[in-house]
């Protein structure tokens, strides 16, 4: 959650099959994807895709602890606007929001860029950190959530109008969200002592709400935040170095260092409702 320059498009082939699972087994515990010979899920099911400050969309794989490069973002956004946050589908899509206020649909395989209609109706809403989340327990059916940087409102994005209803107030202004297939919502909250806990989709409660001292202060930091395999995914990028990663435990909120100095400057991540929950 910071600004990514724009470059031009350009698609780079990925080092690995797309189609393949994790461990190359058809998971059927997950809704398939039918459209695949082999019935496998779909590549984006598979980890965490990220953005960066040098355009780069790029694939997380969370059980190889690799960055694999998949396209050059190149969305039509106005006045040299920069991307901000964004967050991925059940279908595979990145929802991209830029500072200037646009939201954008990309193709997470291709890059391919698609501008939507939506306005920013709520006074003082700003910019926001943004998910999906299941709306039942293995449900194929999703809502998009949004997190004001501004005001700390919680709020949802109708997919079809792009209307936006607000929720409540979260305890932090600087918020991004992720959400599972398990119907849950998660926010990571930034500051002097960052916090991170499961968000009450009704209220905008945050409870457990663990502080998560480890991290140090994160209040000028770039960040991103996403669930992948029963683990939450901290991307924190230090204002002069580069991105570290980390794993937070889902039932206490201790956290461990996966990555550090990885060169890259992540500022974004998505991951799909279709990702396995533990």
């Amino acid at each position: 959650m910071i600004g990514v320059a724009l470059a031009s498009s350009g698609c780079k082939t990925p080092p690995y099959d797309w189609n393949d699972s994790v461990d190359g087994l058809p998971d059927l515990s997950l809704i398939q994807d039918f459209s695949h010979p082999d019935l496998r899920r779909p590549h984006y099911c598979d980890g965490i895709f990220v953005f960066d400050e040098q355009s780069r969309l790029s694939f997380f794989d969370p059980v190889k602890l690799e960055f694999h490069d998949v396209v050059d973002l190149a969305c039509p956004a106005a006045g040299g606007a920069l991307p901000f946050s964004m967050a991925l589908s059940r279908a595979g899509t990145a929802w991209m929001e830029y500072d200037s206020g646009q939201l954008f649909k990309v193709d997470s395989e291709t890059g391919a860029c698609t501008a939507t209609t939506f306005q920013n109706t709520l006074n003082g809403l700003g910019t926001f950190g943004m998910g999906f989340a299941a709306d039942a327990p293995g449900s194929a059916s999703e809502t998009l959530y949004i997190a004001g940087t501004d005001t700390g409102e919680l709020a949802e994005i109708d997919q079809q109008t792009l209307a936006i209803t607000s929720i409540g107030q979260l305890p932090s202004n600087d918020a991004e969200l992720t959400g599972t297939g398990s119907g849950e919502l998660w926010a990571f909250l930034s500051g002097a002592i960052s916090h991170a806990g499961k968000v009450d989709k009704m209220t905008a409660q945050v409870s457990p709400n663990f502080p998560l001292p480890q991290l140090g202060d994160t209040s000028q930091d770039g960040f991103a935040f996403g669930y992948f395999g029963g683990a939450f995914y901290i991307f924190l990028l230090p204002p002069n170095g580069t991105t570290n990663v980390y794993e937070m435990n889902a039932a206490n909120g201790a956290v461990r260092t996966l990555l550090t100095n990885t060169g890259r400057h992540v500022v974004g991540a998505g991951v799909s409702t279709c990702a396995p929950q533990n």
